[in-house]
């Protein structure tokens, strides 16, 4: 619990900082300008446990310009994800929210990273759990038109403890995604 704690309150008091900083907008729906800009997006991949276990994902992802805080010059996508895994019984199901800086490399390709926070529930068929998350990510979109884009993003979590029968464990994993997407 301290891992998250510590990491909770950097990622805050460096966005504070950062906020306070070449004119930052706190806000931004708040102002005549602000448009949510939305897309939805599936996504799909894998996840490479800590423990060696490799197994696929998938899921689907809304995204939308962040309503909180405006950077002068780029963009912070506010990126909600739900995702799924089923290896030999044991099923997971993660919800979280990973806000990207994106930074335009061109007018079709943006690249970006920030942090995620969510809840993943483990299911085994005997024993449950539901756990909070916390990680940080990488991504790249690059928009084929107007509406459709490609993505792909590596995502590194951690978790609370996982209590399933009186066995601890975390749930520390990588994951690879790639994304198709539309774009409102």
């Amino acid at each position: 619990m301290n891992r998250q704690v510590i990491t909770l309150a950097v990622l805050l008091s460096v966005s504070a900082a950062s906020a306070q900083a070449n004119e930052w907008e706190l806000l931004p729906i708040l102002g005549d300008s602000y448009q949510f800009n939305p897309s939805v997006a599936l996504i799909g991949g894998s996840v490479d446990f800590k423990d060696g276990n490799k197994i696929n994902t998938g899921g689907v992802e809304l995204s939308i310009d962040c309503p909180l805080l405006k950077p002068p010059h780029h963009t912070i996508r506010q990126q909600i994800s739900y995702s799924t895994t089923d290896d030999n019984g044991v099923e997971t199901s993660s919800f979280e929210l990973n806000p990207h800086h994106m930074f335009n490399l061109s007018n079709k390709l943006q690249v970006g990273a920030g942090p995620s926070l969510g809840f993943t529930k483990i299911d085994t068929g005997t024993n449950d759990d539901t756990v909070f998350t916390y990680g940080v990510g990488a991504s790249a979109k690059y928009n084929f038109t107007q509406n459709l884009f490609l993505g792909a993003e590596v995502r590194h979590a951690w978790s609370d403890d996982v209590d399933l029968g009186g066995q601890t464990s975390e749930l520390e994993n990588t994951r690879a995604l790639a994304k198709i997407g539309y774009q409102f």
